[in-house]
C-alpha cells in the first residue's frame, strides 16, 4: 500500500476526479446491477402539479372512515434516520408520530385504525408493524442474510399478501409473503420472486378482481428512474404491462416509491421525484380510471 504522504497532491486530486467520472459513467450507461441501457420510456398521461409534500420521499395513503389519511416520512431528503411520521387527514395536518428509528413503507386500514409496515434501524432487522394500540411489534418477517428496504401489503379474499424489496437480486429484487391475518404470522411464498436479474425496487402491490395481482415497482433507464407495472395470478409468473410513472419537467430524474389508493372517480397516484441523492418531493396525481384500466393503459405505452 502506498503511503498518502508519498503521493503528490495533484495526483491524489486527479484520482478523486477520475473515480467520480467513472462512477458517473457507470450509472449513466446503466451498467450497475442489471440496470437498463434504454432511455426513459413514456409513462401514463398523468395530470402533474406542484409537489404535495416538499423535501419528503416517502408517503403512504389509506382511506379510513371515508377520509384520506396520508402518512409522510418527515425525514429530510439526503439525511439518515427518521424525524417522525407526519399524519394528514384530507390534507389537514393532524400530528407527528414519534417512532424512533422506524422507516415506514405502507399504511393499511385496520378497522378505524391503521397498521404501519416498515423496518427499524437496520434493513437486516426485518419487517415490523406499528399500531396506535400496541406500538411497535417484534420482527414479523426476516430475509436471512439480506436487507429489506421496502414493503407493500394487499388483501385477496381472506388472505393478506406482502411484496418485499430485498438485497438478494441485482442489486434489488422483490419477494412475496402471505398471512391469514394482517398482523401475522407471515411466511414466504415458495418460488414467488420477481426479477433476480434486473433492478426492481419500491413495490406497490394491489389485488384487482378480474386482473389479479398488480404491482408497481421502480426500474432504471439510462437517464433516470421510472415506475413500471406488472401483473400476476400467483405471484410467481409475471407479465410486464409497461411504464406507468415517469419524471416530468422539474421532477429531476426520478419517479419512485409509488402508492395508489382507490377513490370515487378513479385513483390517486403518489410518487417521489428528485435525484435519489440530495433532494426529492412527494407528488399526487389523479388517474381517471380503475386499476384494471391503468394496466391496459400501461400495455399501450
Amino acid at each position: 500500500m502506498i503511503s498518502p504522504t508519498l503521493v503528490p497532491g495533484w495526483y491524489a486530486t486527479a484520482m478523486k476526479y477520475l473515480v467520480a467520472v467513472v462512477a458517473a459513467l457507470l450509472v449513466a450507461c446503466g451498467t450497475s446491477g442489471g440496470e437498463s441501457h434504454q432511455p426513459m420510456p413514456t409513462g401514463l398521461e398523468l395530470a402533474k402539479s406542484a409537489p404535495r409534500f416538499v423535501d419528503r420521499t416517502e408517503c403512504a395513503a389509506a382511506v379510513i372512515g371515508g377520509a384520506i389519511y396520508e402518512y409522510v416520512a418527515a425525514r429530510p431528503t439526503g439525511r439518515e434516520g427518521s424525524t417522525g411520521i407526519e399524519v394528514y387527514r384530507d390534507g389537514a395536518y393532524l400530528r407527528t408520530l414519534d417512532i424512533p428509528g422506524f422507516g415506514f413503507h405502507d399504511a393499511v386500514p385496520y378497522g378505524l385504525d391503521v397498521v404501519l409496515f416498515g423496518t427499524v434501524n437496520s434493513p437486516a432487522s426485518g419487517v415490523r408493524v406499528w399500531t396506535a394500540s400496541a406500538g411497535l411489534s417484534p420482527p414479523i418477517l426476516t430475509a436471512s442474510g439480506a436487507g429489506i428496504f421496502n414493503v407493500s401489503v394487499c388483501q385477496r379474499g381472506g388472505e393478506w399478501f406482502m411484496a418485499v424489496e430485498t438485497t438478494e437480486g441485482s442489486p434489488f429484487t422483490i419477494r412475496f409473503a402471505k398471512a391469514a391475518s394482517l398482523l401475522g404470522p407471515w411466511s414466504w411464498i415458495d418460488g414467488a420472486v420477481f426479477s433476480y436479474d434486473q433492478y426492481a425496487a419500491c413495490p406497490e402491490l394491489l389485488y384487482e378482481p378480474g386482473v389479479g395481482f398488480v404491482m408497481l415497482y421502480l426500474r432504471t433507464a439510462s437517464d433516470g428512474f421510472f415506475t413500471e407495472c406488472a401483473v400476476s395470478d400467483d405471484l410467481r409468473a409475471w407479465e410486464i404491462a409497461g411504464p406507468v410513472i415517469t419524471p416530468g419537467p422539474g421532477e429531476g430524474v426520478n419517479a419512485s416509491d409509488p402508492d395508489l389508493i382507490r377513490v370515487s372517480g378513479g385513483l390517486w397516484v403518489y410518487y417521489a421525484s428528485g435525484n435519489q441523492k440530495t433532494w426529492g418531493d412527494v407528488h399526487r396525481s389523479p388517474y381517471p380510471g380503475s386499476v384494471a384500466e391503468m394496466v391496459e393503459d400501461a400495455r399501450r405505452r
